[in-house]
């Protein structure tokens, strides 16, 4: 994944779990 991409999921996670 990019790095934009990879940003965007672990900020995902961070918020969601």
């Amino acid at each position: 994944m990019t790095k934009c991409t990879t940003s965007l999921y672990l900020n995902f996670l961070l918020t969601y779990s």
